[in-house]
């Protein structure tokens, strides 16, 4: 498909993280509330500027929100974060699911891997996501990263140049 042989269209401009942040949140409140999930966003400013596609970078937020939704136990919270430090912008998404461990993080951004971690809420799960967001952040010249302990959550940390 297009993202694979890296034949999107990025229109690479200078965006504004936080709204694009909030909107993802807004799309998935309903999820939240069923699962009684309080989604926290924690900013370090009112602005957070990157050189990024719009699109896809909605794409990527929403992703990493759907998965952290999706294995977060009821009545539990995540913590989505923008921030920078030494010149890069950095966007994290920390869940309360069940962690994973430093075998399956080696496979995590794989074709079609699924972990051994169930989705909490009967959620389906493809496998695709993760592979799809490193492949977008790659293109945007951003990295993705996973702080996990099993157990502990995860964290997944995205570091963009910052604008």
């Amino acid at each position: 498909n297009a993202i694979e042989q890296g034949k999107l269209d990025f229109k690479i401009q200078k965006i504004d993280v936080n709204p694009v942040i909030n909107e993802i949140i807004s799309v998935y409140k309903n999820n939240a509330n069923i699962k009684n999930i309080n989604v926290i966003f924690d900013k370090d400013a009112d602005s957070l500027y990157i050189n990024a596609d719009k699109f896809f970078l909605k794409q990527i937020i929403d992703n990493l929100l759907s998965n952290a939704l999706k294995f977060s136990p009821f009545g539990k919270e995540i913590v989505i974060r923008s921030y920078s430090k030494n010149k890069f912008a950095y966007i994290s998404v920390k869940d309360s699911g069940p962690g994973i461990s430093g075998e399956e993080q080696k496979l995590l951004f794989n074709k079609f891997t699924k972990l051994s971690a169930k989705p909490t809420g009967g959620e389906s799960s493809s496998g695709l996501g993760l592979s799809i967001v490193k492949k977008l952040v790659d293109s945007m010249n951003g990295i993705i990263s996973c702080k996990s302990e099993p157990g502990k959550g995860a964290e997944f940390i995205l570091r963009f140049n910052q604008f």
